[in-house]
């Protein structure tokens, strides 16, 4: 067993490291370390696997994580929905004011315009009167 004495996270140094593992887990019984029982044989193996290929580990943390990223997802896209639903349930009360205040502005309008054309016939009727009087 040799030990290369250079960068310690090179992948040279790791591969050695394990290497090293490898041949004391292979001389040590799994079941007991000087002479008390430890770690199950799957435990062992698990551990050793984690150890051994850190892929492993970040796609056990990734499978760890997941449910708990996707239930946030969820609840943040229903917070998000509620608000979208208040904002347009907004929106939608600001344009019935507005067309309701646009509908009594055009009622304005019309009973001015209304008697406007009354007063323009009044007018025109008193016109003929001076007309006729006046021949």
């Amino acid at each position: 067993m040799e030990v290369i004495s250079s960068d310690k996270n090179s992948p040279e140094k790791q591969q050695d490291l394990i290497i090293q593992a490898q041949e004391l887990d292979a001389q040590v019984d799994p079941q007991k370390l000087h002479g008390v029982p430890c770690r199950s044989k799957k435990e062992h193996d698990y551990v050793t696997t984690m150890i051994s290929h850190p892929k492993n580990l970040k796609e056990e943390e990734h499978k760890k994580r997941m449910p708990m990223a996707l239930e946030e997802h969820i609840n943040r896209m229903e917070m998000a929905k509620e608000e979208h639903m208040k904002r347009m349930e907004m929106a939608k009360n600001e344009h019935m004011k507005h067309m309701e205040m646009a509908e009594e502005e055009h009622k304005i309008k019309l009973e001015i315009h209304q008697e406007k054309l009354k007063c323009a016939k009044i007018e025109r009727e008193i016109l003929e009167l001076k007309k006729a009087c006046d021949m």
